[in-house]
């Protein structure tokens, strides 16, 4: 697996920036749970050879959708709140549009945006502390009865 580059030229709060995330990649795919503590990939989840992943085209789609959430959050909002906004924002929209969210999406999201946040200065130790309580608090959010 060799390691890839993703530039991302983004708006957050007023200020531009280029935001530059590290990813694992093979044959089209990137492996994306770097941050997810390992208890996450198992259990109900699908053991995927211990890893999350998906298309390279997914995973930049989903970072330039959480990006632009990221966008129009408050100006009044820290960094860190609205990277959180436009990852709720990314996960409504998914769940809008395909009306269920399987856990494997909720992870993909979370890791598309710990990926980000991490590219920003989060520490990688912290933003694997933060996974599951923002996991929990996004699932809680976001579930709805259909």
């Amino acid at each position: 697996m060799e390691t890839i580059k993703l530039n991302f030229d983004a708006h957050v709060l007023g200020d531009g920036k280029t935001i530059t995330i590290e990813v694992p990649y093979s044959d089209g795919i990137v492996a994306t749970s770097r941050f997810c503590p390992m208890e996450l990939l198992s259990g109900d989840v699908e053991l995927l050879a211990a890893l999350n992943g998906e298309p390279l085209e997914d995973f930049v789609k989903d970072c330039k959708l959480q990006l632009a959430f990221a966008n129009e959050a408050s100006e009044k909002s820290t960094m860190h709140e609205a990277f959180i906004a436009g990852l709720m924002a990314s996960v409504m929209e998914h769940q809008t549009r395909s009306c269920k969210l399987t856990t494997k999406d909720y992870l993909l999201h979370l890791d598309a945006f710990s990926y980000l946040v991490n590219a920003c200065g989060v520490s990688a130790d912290q933003v694997t502390r933060m996974y599951p309580k923002i996991l929990d608090s996004v699932i809680h959010t976001t579930k709805f009865d259909y």
